[in-house]
């Protein structure tokens, strides 16, 4: 299970918006002032933009502020995170958009440093529970329930969602301080369109770049998406087009077996296309992947109640199984590759040697059965690498992408 305050960040990256593959968050935004109206979005009027210094506004979900996404862009600066206090904000997401709300802290993020550690969670509405089979998030904070976060020791803290919906869907955000942090910070917020469809450069034919930009992979919270965004939102991004391919794959073995539970995406790429762990100083990932937002790590289908990331074999060396794969569901693991081989897109799927063997053995039963045809079956025969080259991935496989 995951925990609040997974992981620990030093610095801040970023690129030029303008550029392909890239998100700047200084680039082209509109500044608004901290008491200003936020305005509506879509059909949902959103209350009024509030900043205080104390305990007495914005402090819980019924009073939460408005935030507005109807413009790509939009800053509400020097607001103040005090002592003793949190921030609410109400965040609307039209349909078919994706947002992305980040926080820029004027200071380090980091309480070791200068005591500006704040963080970001995603809060429960009580009136809206999620799914039970998306609520992953373990804590000890409860109430309110937190169901998603971004708690780094670094500047910026952001989440983000997207709404394929023909509604706007809101979404609660708390700022708070960590170890009782006080900080100013900006709200900065992005907002792009967003297609549930395999084909982004159909959806974007007069854009050319849109396809090719590294996007943060949108949190669902409804168990039809059929994954759950369980990795730090810091590395978590990826190419639009490949979050269309991974995103739709996941929904469309949700469909066709809607008693499974979520697949867990797991590392991807930093904001700017670099790998996981840069921030750090130390990459998590061998040299060459996880970059340009063309890898992600997705864990495997299993016979428990979830499918987060976790050795599937209980006997391993702690980078490959010496014993059989017990817990992988093989069944669907084929299935959820043979749906993401159909976009000719996806060149290797690294796995353990263990795991490999039954792929293989579950790829023969489905074509038996009339569920697999023998191209699939190929498909996944030659993706598939396994082996001494392909360590630690007894508890997740790593999928690598064609630009």
């Amino acid at each position: 299970m995951s925990t609040l305050r997974a992981q620990q960040v030093l610095a801040l990256v970023s690129c030029a918006w303008g550029a392909p593959g890239c998100i700047n968050l200084e680039a082209g935004l509109k500044r608004v002032g901290g008491t200003e109206d936020s305005g509506t979005s879509d059909d949902l009027v959103l209350p009024a933009f509030e900043d205080d210094c104390t305990d007495a506004t914005n402090d819980v979900l019924e009073a939460a502020s408005g935030v507005a996404t109807d413009e790509d862009g939009r800053v509400y600066s020097d607001l103040s995170l005090c002592e003793h206090d949190e921030d609410v904000y109400r965040v609307d997401v039209a349909a078919n958009t994706w947002v992305q709300l980040s926080i820029i802290i004027h200071g380090t993020g980091n309480n070791g440093e200068d005591g500006t550690d704040l963080d970001m969670w995603e809060i429960e509405d009580p009136d809206s529970p999620i799914d039970d089979a998306m609520d992953f998030v373990v804590s000890d904070l409860e109430p309110p329930n937190i169901i998603a976060y971004s708690d780094s020791h670094q500047a910026q803290e952001q989440l983000a969602w997207a709404n394929t919906g023909a509604e706007p869907q809101s979404h609660f955000v708390v700022v708070n301080g960590f170890n009782g942090a006080t900080a100013q910070y900006d709200i900065v917020v992005r907002t792009s369109p967003w297609h549930d469809t395999t084909s982004c450069e159909e959806m974007f034919a007069a854009e050319s770049d849109a396809c090719g930009r590294i996007m943060s992979f949108p949190i669902k919270q409804d168990a039809s998406a059929g994954y759950l965004l369980t990795h730090w939102t810091h590395y978590s991004y990826l190419r639009r087009d490949i979050a269309y391919l991974v995103s739709q794959a996941a929904k469309d073995l949700h469909t066709a077996e809607p008693e499974s539970a979520p697949i867990a995406l797991l590392d991807m790429s930093e904001e700017g296309g670099v790998a996981p762990g840069t921030m750090e100083g130390v990459s998590r990932h061998p040299s060459g992947t996880h970059v340009s937002g063309l890898d992600i790590d997705i864990a495997y289908f299993q016979v428990g109640d979830d499918n987060l990331a976790r050795a599937v074999c209980p006997e391993n060396d702690g980078t490959q199984c010496t014993g059989p794969a017990h817990l992988l569901e093989a069944t669907q693991t084929t299935l959820f590759l043979a749906h993401m081989l159909r976009s000719n897109r996806l060149e290797l799927v690294a796995v353990d040697p263990v795991v490999a063997e039954a792929i293989a053995a579950a790829s023969a039963t489905l074509i038996d059965a009339g569920q697999l045809d023998s191209s699939d079956a190929a498909r996944i025969e030659g993706a598939i690498v396994s082996g001494a080259d392909w360590p630690n991935t007894h508890d997740h496989m790593h999928t690598a992408w064609t630009r």
